[in-house]
C-alpha cells in the first residue's frame, strides 16, 4: 500500500497489504468511484476517547511515508493521537483534491512544509496538540488556501506546562489576511 514506515501494534492494515483486496474492505480508509475506478478518496486512523477520557489513536508510529503524495483522489487526512514523530513532508502538497487535514496530537516535528499552499481545496487545517513540536515560522504559503474556513495550528505545552497552553509559532505572516473565508483561526 505504500506506507511500509507506519508501524502498528494490532492487525488494522493486514488487508491493506493484500492486493486483490478492493479499498472498500481496508480498515479506516473510505473508496469513491473517480475517472470511472474505485480510488481511496478518505483515510480515518485517528483514535477517540480512551477508558480514562484521553484520546487514544490506532498506535501509528513512524514517519509520513512520500507516497502518501500518490493518493491522487485524497479528500480527507485524519491521522489524528497517533504517535508519528515526524515532518510532514513536502509531499503534501500533491494531494490536491485534500479538503480536510487533521494531524491533531501526531507528534509531528520540523517545519510545516511551504508546499501544503498547494492544497487550494482544503477547508479545514488542523495540526496541534499533544508533543506537536514545530520549528521555524508558519509558511507565507498558507495564504494561498483561500477556501479555508477551519484552520488550527500550534505547539502546547501539554506536560511541561498547563494545558492547552500555546506556544508562539514566531510571527504571523501577513498572508494570512487573504484567507477571507476563515470562520475559525486558533494560533
Amino acid at each position: 500500500t505504500g506506507c511500509p514506515d507506519w508501524r502498528h501494534t494490532g492487525h488494522i492494515f493486514q488487508r491493506w497489504l493484500v492486493s486483490n483486496s478492493p479499498c472498500t474492505d481496508w480498515f479506516g480508509v473510505t473508496c469513491a468511484v473517480r475517472d470511472g475506478q474505485l480510488r481511496v478518496t478518505g483515510i480515518d486512523m485517528s483514535g477517540g476517547p480512551g477508558p480514562f477520557g484521553q484520546e487514544t489513536g490506532n498506535n501509528l508510529t513512524g514517519e509520513f511515508p512520500d507516497t502518501l503524495g500518490n493518493l491522487a483522489y485524497l479528500e480527507r487526512l485524519d491521522l489524528s493521537f497517533n504517535r508519528l514523530n515526524a515532518a510532514l513532508p513536502p509531499e503534501i502538497g500533491h494531494l490536491d483534491q485534500l479538503t480536510v487535514l487533521r494531524l491533531i496530537n501526531t507528534g509531528l516535528t520540523g517545519q510545516i512544509p511551504g508546499q501544503i499552499g498547494y492544497l487550494e481545496d482544503l477547508t479545514e487545517l488542523d495540526i496541534h496538540g499533544g508533543p506537536t513540536r514545530f520549528t521555524g515560522g508558519l509558511p507565507a504559503q498558507l495564504g494561498r488556501l483561500t477556501n479555508l474556513r477551519i484552520l488550527v495550528l500550534g505547539q502546547w505545552v501539554g506536560a511541561t506546562g498547563p494545558a492547552q497552553e500555546p506556544i508562539p509559532m514566531g510571527q504571523l505572516p501577513p498572508e494570512l489576511g487573504l484567507l477571507t473565508n476563515l470562520e475559525v483561526l486558533r494560533i
